[in-house]
């Protein structure tokens, strides 16, 4: 099982995903790149230690010099890409895709993951046999534990938090880091803000004790764990932090959605302009008085947009929240200290903090699927349902004035998604369950 996309080159490990592969991926990319070492960074799967040595090894036999930062977060490996000046990074992290999968994420110089185009180069560079070094060309090596101080700075300094405000308020919080990598970063992170801390599952094993995707139905851990520890908030990672999901204060997983709706509406009280996020994304962000421009799903559709337009902030509404002012890309930990710094300027808890939204409802569900969303499915849903709008630019989205349904083929996984959002749980299921039936 193989997934190659603009998400990097995800698989079973042992089986779509091998060393052969890896070794072929690691070569290309090598190539393609300008000058400057290379970073390398994992989460915490038990495969990642193995896969990580190959591909330090691959690129140091390619003749590229290597920083190796260990198990980090997504978030934290692109910043130190960025602040080290580096030429490029691999993050070894399936992210949200369960423990027998891994995968390679690729950054380019800029911090960011490679685009389409990218992504194509580097395929394209795969079709010829790997050039490796001769004996006095191969890279040298190095392994730097500051990756964490570099991310934290730039949270830290991000101009609109009030820092010492958020200390005076003592949060009690419950961080569930799933033994992924988020509490390696948001631990200390916490620690600097004067919260008290509760851990849930934050040694960084790499062993999931729930379903690895932060959503309401693999939460109930934490949502336990809040009331027992009478917390203010409950906190959720996913195995690389680029997402985050919160737990209210009566112990309720209130749906990845909100972090992004949150740390937006933070973000463009204190810098006002354009948000960008995907098609899947729930309509909340529309609520908020600025103009609203949708992609393709995908991290780096959104933050090529968000550059293009000089946005404040955006991201994907499956917890990634995006403010380029500390770095162009999805970071969960970033999203633990803007909805801090929210709660702790409006003077109010997370349940009253989310009734600023319209009420809406929103189901995500699934189903195999392993091939491409062609055509000939666009037009049977068409003809089943009369939207009132159409977006055809990332599977198909239907949008009336009350409701949305957004069906596309995942790029990390072989299944087909299907996410309706409306005003109340018996539309949002209809709308679900007419595209089922229609594609049955």
């Amino acid at each position: 099982m193989l997934k190659e996309s603009i998400s990097g080159v995800r698989g079973i490990v042992g089986e779509g995903l091998t060393p052969e592969l890896i070794l072929r991926y690691c070569a290309a990319f090598a190539k393609i790149l300008g000058d400057g070492a290379l970073l390398v960074a994992r989460d915490s799967r038990p495969s990642g230690r193995a896969i990580a040595k190959l591909v330090n090894s691959a690129l140091q036999l390619a003749g590229r010099d290597v920083v190796d930062i260990g198990v980090q977060a997504t978030p934290t490996a692109e910043i130190a890409v960025k602040t080290l000046d580096c030429a490029g990074g691999i993050v070894i992290t399936a992210s949200h895709n369960p423990a027998e999968w891994n995968a390679l994420k690729f950054i380019d110089n800029g911090g960011i993951f490679l685009d389409g185009k990218g992504f194509e180069r580097l395929r394209s560079a795969m079709v010829n046999e790997p050039r490796w070094a001769k004996f006095d060309k191969v890279g040298g090596y190095i392994l730097n534990e500051k990756a964490v101080e570099y991310h934290l700075d730039r949270i830290l300094r991000l101009p609109f938090m009030d820092y010492e405000a958020i200390r005076a308020r003592k949060f009690r919080v419950v961080l569930d880091a799933n033994g992924g990598t988020g509490a390696i970063a948001a631990l200390p992170l916490l620690e600097h803000l004067n919260c008290e801390i509760f851990e849930l599952n934050c040694d960084p094993d790499g062993v999931f004790r729930h379903g690895a995707e932060p959503t309401p139905e693999n939460l109930a851990s934490l949502e336990r764990a809040v009331v027992e520890n009478s917390a203010d908030i409950g906190l959720a990672t996913d195995p690389d932090a680029d997402r985050l999901a919160l737990v209210d204060e009566t112990g309720k997983a209130i749906g990845e959605e909100f972090t992004l709706a949150l740390g937006v509406a933070e973000a463009i009280e204190h810098s006002p302009g354009t948000v960008v996020v995907n098609l899947s994304t729930s309509a909340m962000v529309e609520s908020l008085g600025v103009p609203v421009i949708r992609t393709p799903v995908g991290e780096i559709n959104v933050t090529k947009k968000m550059l293009e337009l000089d946005s404040p902030a955006g991201g994907e509404g499956n917890g990634g929240l995006i403010i380029p002012a500390c770095h162009p890309c999805r970071d969960g930990i970033l999203a633990v200290a803007v909805v801090l710094n929210r709660l702790t300027r409006k003077g109010i808890p997370l349940t009253q903090a989310i009734e600023e939204f319209p009420k809406l409802t929103m189901i995500k569900t699934k189903i195999s699927f392993d091939g491409t969303f062609d055509k000939e499915m666009t037009e049977t849903i068409l003809r089943a349902l009369s939207p009132e709008k159409i977006d055809a630019a990332d599977g198909i989205r239907l949008t009336w004035a009350d409701k949305w349904v957004h069906v596309r083929a995942s790029n990390t996984e072989p299944i087909l998604r299907i996410i309706a959002e409306a005003e109340n749980l018996c539309e949002a299921q209809k709308l679900v369950e007419s595209v089922r039936s229609t594609l049955a």
